[in-house]
């Protein structure tokens, strides 16, 4: 085997390693209106969500990710391209659900952003394993 090849294969295997990651802070979910990680101050493009399990117990956030950010977009909090949350129209709540993706921060957040399959890897992310 080649010095290439056996470098391309070593690549190839460590990108393998960090597709998946699970999330190591089960208390906090992001979702993001926009596919962008945020700044560097912390700020986000979204709604951070606290206390993501029920009655005080931390539930899977990968099983719950994607469907309590879909939520957001339902009561139109979070819009297709808005950066800042708008307020909850509980009354009306028909809003527009993107296709949604779920990754992991590298501080071990579950992050759900708008997009299709490869956003996670788009954005230097791995997806949050399930």
């Amino acid at each position: 085997m080649s010095a290439g090849v056996a470098a391309a294969a070593i690549a190839s295997a460590a990108a393998a390693v960090i597709i998946d990651r699970p999330a190591t802070v089960r208390d906090e979910l992001r979702c993001y209106s926009v596919a962008d990680v945020g700044d560097i101050d912390g700020s986000f493009p979204g709604v951070s969500l606290v206390r993501v399990g029920q009655d005080g117990k931390a539930e899977d956030v990968a099983s719950a990710a994607i469907s309590r950010c879909a939520d957001l977009w339902r009561l139109k909090m979070l819009r297709e391209g808005q950066r800042q949350p708008g307020e909850p129209d509980e009354r009306n709540p028909n809003g527009q659900v993107p296709p949604l993706v779920a990754c992991t921060l590298s501080n071990g957040i579950a992050a759900v952003f708008p997009g299709r399959e490869g956003t996670c890897e788009g954005l230097g992310l791995p997806r949050l394993a399930k």
